[in-house]
């Protein structure tokens, strides 16, 4: 049997976008026939006593291998000193991790990973790496421009055309660069369309749906102005059949928009739920008619973002509003409507989308499963074994 040890400086179980990322890439790895070694530290104090299997709704076992960590500091601020402890502990991290998995080495292992630090030290196990990069840091930049001069056998996966760009003006071999977007999990979606455990909307009342966190990288999406766009919407034009469902990524952030709602007194058609399952959430899109992907206009977005709701969005075959960014724009999806940061531009998109969702509700965007995890992840296993 093949053997893929995924090595990572995230926790889990965790409701981070990026954890589903990893736990989709491990499941494909699986599919294709690989036992999986998952490795991750034990560096957050988790609120909830979820297994991983779980928290994830997978069937699919593999190794789960637990690594002690120095702290468990959550970062939750943005200083100095958090920024050095975690870049210190990161860095301890993936140099204790060169002992652990040379002992788990074997003649046909591939090692996936996020973290330029691990990186660093595996190289020297002569093992095929994929590095698959969501940000590019002056350190990262540097460990990269470091390790790609004497490594022949590392691929670099830039998951936007940003950070392609970057990796190409550092001078890093383009052979060495694949280009993927994070793509949607298809094995889901098709296993929720076969068994029927959702409801043809079309009779149903117009859903706008929003999944996801407040935030990215320190920067609000606008949630709260979407909110009261949407209620002032529903109110100046006097509509009635439609509801806007806002599934948060934890409970803090639930909490904080149920105020909100009270406080303003906004319409009951704006429904904010607790996170849900992966799962469930997907048979929610499946039942909706248009979706949010509110992004702020930062260059951290526009280099290094790379939707994975935006992909699931258009499986599920909705009517897409989205902010007018440099990261919204380079899909060419017929039912796309972008907006501007401001109250009148979101109040037209969303009475735009209200009036047209309906013209090409049955036209499907059959380029999309080029983006499924399954596809990337055959890509991505084609290109290491030519490392081997």
């Amino acid at each position: 049997m093949m053997h893929l040890v995924y090595a990572t400086y995230q926790y889990f179980p965790d409701s981070r976008t990026n954890t589903f990322q990893s736990i989709s890439t491990i499941k494909e790895f699986i599919n294709l026939g690989y036992e999986v070694d998952l490795i991750y530290p034990d560096r957050k104090k988790l609120n909830h006593k979820k297994n991983i299997n779980d928290f994830y709704s997978i069937d699919e076992e593999f190794n789960k291998i637990k690594v002690k960590h120095l702290s468990k500091n959550p970062y939750k601020k943005n200083n100095l000193y958090n920024r050095f402890n975690y870049l210190l502990s990161h860095f301890i991290y993936a140099f204790k991790l060169k002992k652990i998995i040379s002992n788990l080495i074997r003649k046909d292992t591939l090692i996936f990973t996020r973290s330029p630090f691990i990186v660093y030290f595996l190289r020297r196990l002569n093992k095929p790496i994929a590095y698959e990069i969501h940000q590019l840091t002056k350190i990262s930049k540097f460990l990269i421009k470091r390790f790609m001069k004497y490594s022949s056998n590392i691929l670099l996966i830039a998951v936007s055309p940003g950070i392609k760009k970057i990796l190409q003006n550092i001078e890093i071999n383009h052979n060495a660069i694949e280009y993927l977007e994070t793509g949607y999990d298809e094995q889901l979606f098709s296993k929720i369309e076969k068994t029927n455990i959702y409801n043809d909307n079309s009779k149903n009342a117009i859903k706008f749906i929003y999944g996801g966190s407040l935030n990215i990288q320190g920067s609000e999406k606008g949630i709260k102005n979407l909110i009261k766009c949407f209620h002032q919407v529903c109110i100046e034009n006097s509509i009635d059949n439609i509801y806007f469902d806002i599934y948060c990524s934890n409970n803090e952030e639930e909490l904080d928009l149920a105020i909100y709602l009270d406080v303003n007194n906004f319409s009951n058609h704006i429904r904010v739920h607790k996170r849900i399952s992966n799962e469930k959430f997907i048979q929610e899109l499946l039942q909706s008619n248009i979706g949010f992907i509110p992004l702020p206009n930062t260059d951290h977005v526009n280099n290094f973002s790379s939707s994975m709701k935006f992909f699931e969005f258009v499986r599920a075959n909705l009517f897409i509003l989205a902010s007018d960014v440099e990261a919204n724009k380079r899909f060419h999806y017929k039912k796309l409507k972008l907006y501007k940061h401001n109250k009148d531009s979101i109040k037209k998109a969303i009475l735009f989308a209200i009036e047209n969702y309906e013209k090409d509700r049955f036209l499907v965007d059959e380029k999309i499963t080029q983006y499924s995890y399954s596809n990337r992840i055959k890509v991505i296993e084609k290109r290491l074994k030519l490392l081997n």
